[in-house]
């Protein structure tokens, strides 16, 4: 099966920068599924490239190169194509992983040429439904993943250690607080903070406000942007991931692996995030508005201290939250499904 994908609204990185300087969760999501797909089928993605090549088995080709004359069973518009009314595929779909109005916008003027519309969560689900009028019979709902070998072994836990890795504006400011009453029952309690704006392609990190909050405690150690396998070591090593997240997320990756390096998430119940940690069984969410509820903090914070405090609970926790991510949201698992949407969209 030959499978395109097209994402314009990005910036110039290669497939070798998933496990290298690093890539947002849009990007990393794409690579990973482009990768599993190309195992059995010609797999083309089409971006802004100054390095075209194939790479696992996927070929990249600068998006300015898109013509009509291509020839596609399935095609897959990750931002908006122009050329995709006229483009020559047999299935035309959207998958959606963006929730911004001028996003929708910009593709919902080719939705009548669209057979199906991909979302990765039933939050996003309900979403589109429900702000863009998108029908529920067009939507495959389906998710993101995590690619299972990158997180097969596992490594010791640094006692007390918590990790924070989403970008630094989704929640990372009520951790200053959070953590100082954490800190106050346990000493020895640390902080791993990774992420920044450059893995979006941004110059500015965009984290110096946050370094200079967290600069006067020794426990806290802001690495921004790292690697990918520094960044599983590091995911690996936590026990808790926290997360005071103030947006409504579409899905979560970095809960995803986290959960998948045995590291439960701790959140707010924003969003997909609801679906995405179990609570109770692979996390807990915190179901308080951080800016009405002056107790928010507190609430946050004692349910990292009760788990530190347990360390059986948090161990089971932990085993919970591993299998049930390595078994539900593998790459290899996706990629099946979505070749059984691709099948009865061609059927």
């Amino acid at each position: 099966m030959k499978i395109g994908f097209h994402f314009s609204q990005t910036w110039d990185w290669s497939d070798e920068d998933f496990e290298g300087r690093g890539i947002g969760g849009t990007e990393g999501a794409l690579v990973s599924m482009a990768r599993e797909l190309a195992k059995h089928n010609q797999v083309y993605v089409y971006k802004p490239t100054s390095k075209p090549g194939q790479f696992h088995g996927v070929n990249y080709v600068d998006h300015s190169l898109l013509n009509k004359e291509e020839n596609f069973d399935v095609f897959i518009s990750i931002s908006r194509t122009p050329l995709l009314p006229d483009l020559n595929s047999k299935v035309k779909i959207h998958w959606s992983m963006e929730d911004s109005e001028t996003w929708v916008q910009s593709w919902q003027q080719t939705l009548p040429y669209i057979d199906s519309v991909f979302t990765i969560s039933p939050f996003h689900t309900e979403h589109l439904m429900k702000n863009y009028q998108i029908p529920r019979h067009m939507i495959f709902e389906t998710t993101c993943g995590i690619s299972s070998d990158l997180y097969k072994d596992k490594i010791d836990k640094v006692k007390n250690q918590l990790i924070y890795c989403s970008v630094p504006n989704r929640g990372l400011a009520l951790l200053e607080h959070i953590f100082f009453i954490v800190s106050s029952e346990i000493p020895d309690v640390s902080l791993i903070v990774t992420s920044d704006f450059t893995l979006w392609g941004h110059a500015d990190p965009g984290n110096s406000y946050y370094r200079e909050i967290f600069s006067k405690d020794p426990r806290v150690r802001f690495l921004g942007k790292v690697p990918r396998e520094e960044l599983i070591y590091h995911q690996k090593t936590s026990v808790l991931h926290v997360y005071p997240c103030i947006v409504n997320e579409l899905c979560c990756i970095s809960s995803l692996e986290c959960q998948a390096a045995g590291t439960p998430t701790i959140a707010t119940k924003k969003g997909a995030l609801e679906t995405t940690v179990a609570h109770g069984y692979s996390g807990y969410l915190i179901d308080s508005n951080p800016f009405e509820n002056p107790d928010f903090h507190q609430e946050f914070a004692d349910c990292i201290i009760s788990l530190l405090k347990n360390p059986k609970k948090l161990e089971q926790i932990s085993n919970q939250a591993r299998a049930r991510s390595l078994s539900e949201f593998d790459y290899a698992k996706l990629a099946k499904e979505w070749m059984n949407k691709f099948k009865e969209l061609l059927g």
